[in-house]
């Protein structure tokens, strides 16, 4: 068996597949957002140091409580400079939470986007999206823990992006079951949904409470078997 993603499904076959760095990621933010900073370089460097200084003020104060000065402070831009990217925390909020969906959604279809059967195409979700999660701990981390903080327009844009991965297990699961791979009884549209949410909430787990598990050592391999089996388990019993 070839040892690259998707014959062979880890945390290594995957990070080999993505090659995921910080500068190719902020990047990545730069590209799909209209700035007024034309030196990509400089943009790059300084996109990266505000996320990174944002996340690490959430965990101190929360986002509701951090100010645009004091993120100029623990960034070292001026308020000039920060506007330049930025006009308030909503504008960074939106930011975040757009960009993180966005980037993961086409991470993952890239992914999937062979013809795999329903049973393969979750198994590749649920590795790829735990696979993720590693590599953007602090951006899965604030997305969920602040998403109470936003203000109502916002929430809305994070509360899609929250659902952005469910209804994809959910469209396979759907599919594995109109395709007979798998078998759930009484089948239903809302059972389908409930089992989608279900699996959501154990991804959510990995990255939300790192600390348990990493106390415990169970990789993040580990950890992706788990889910699959418990997963596949439940939808191929019959």
């Amino acid at each position: 068996m070839s040892a690259t993603w998707p014959d062979t499904m880890s945390f290594k076959s995957f990070s080999q597949r993505v090659n995921l760095t910080k500068s190719s990621f902020y990047g990545e933010l730069y590209a799909m957002h209209d700035f007024s900073i034309r030196n990509q370089r400089i943009a790059v460097k300084n996109l990266q140091t505000i996320c990174e200084s944002t996340f690490l003020l959430a965990n101190e104060l929360g986002f509701q409580a951090m100010t645009l000065r004091q993120l100029s402070r623990q960034t070292g831009m001026s308020m000039g400079g920060l506007y330049a990217y930025i006009k308030s925390k909503d504008d960074l909020a939106e930011l975040i939470y757009s960009f993180l969906n966005r980037y993961c959604v086409e991470v993952i279809s890239d992914l999937i986007k062979d013809n795999l059967s329903a049973d393969k195409t979750l198994v590749a979700l649920i590795h790829s999206h735990l696979y993720l999660s590693e590599l953007l701990q602090p951006w899965f981390y604030f997305a969920y823990m602040e998403t109470k903080n936003l203000s109502k327009a916002h929430k809305r844009v994070a509360i899609n992006s929250e659902l952005s991965m469910e209804i994809l297990l959910f469209e396979t699961i759907k599919k594995g079951l109109d395709d007979t791979d798998f078998i759930i009884k009484p089948s239903s549209d809302e059972k389908a949904q409930l089992i989608a949410s279900l699996i959501k909430a154990m991804l959510q787990d990995w990255y939300l409470k790192s600390w348990k598990y990493k106390k415990r050592k169970i990789s993040v391999d580990n950890y992706a078997d788990m889910v699959v089996d418990m997963s596949l388990g439940y939808l191929k019993r019959g």
